[in-house]
């Protein structure tokens, strides 16, 4: 396990480790583990560019907190629903997510409304979407 990068103080904790995120072009993506060290801007530009170089659409359809906000990810696979992943940690203290929209996909304007809830209470939230049409994204950290 990698150790926790040390910042400077008042600075966030929350991306990934440097480990590869797939086996290139038409390859198929792993999980890497999250752990403390990235600021939430750098995770999010991170998963971005992870997303271009496999292929995967993806776009910041809101910008947080570039330091500390929290993360949703809307995970679109078209007809097969949509999930919409929120930021947590487990009972451990690490990285991990929940389904904000339940257990099973929802329709898009169900996962929008959600996101609206969620962005009305919490003003630094972002708001990252993955058209994911044949569930090819791996979430970084645990589902819980």
């Amino acid at each position: 396990m990698a150790e926790p990068v040390s910042l400077g103080k008042g600075e966030a904790r929350v991306g990934a480790r440097a480990k590869p995120a797939f086996d290139g072009p038409g390859g198929t993506l792993h999980e890497s583990l999250m752990v403390m060290g990235l600021t939430t801007g750098l995770w999010v530009s991170a998963q971005i560019r992870l997303c271009d170089r496999a292929f995967i659409p993806a776009a910041v359809v809101r910008r947080g907190d570039p330091d500390v906000g929290t993360v949703l990810l809307k995970i679109n696979r078209f007809e097969a629903g949509v999930t919409v992943f929120t930021q947590t940690s487990t009972l451990g203290d690490e990285p991990a997510w929940s389904r904000g929209t339940g257990p099973s996909p929802v329709t898009e304007p169900e996962a929008d409304a959600y996101i609206a809830r969620q962005v009305a209470r919490d003003p630094d939230l972002w708001v990252l979407e993955i058209e994911d049409r044949k569930g090819e994204y791996k979430m970084v950290g645990k589902i819980v």
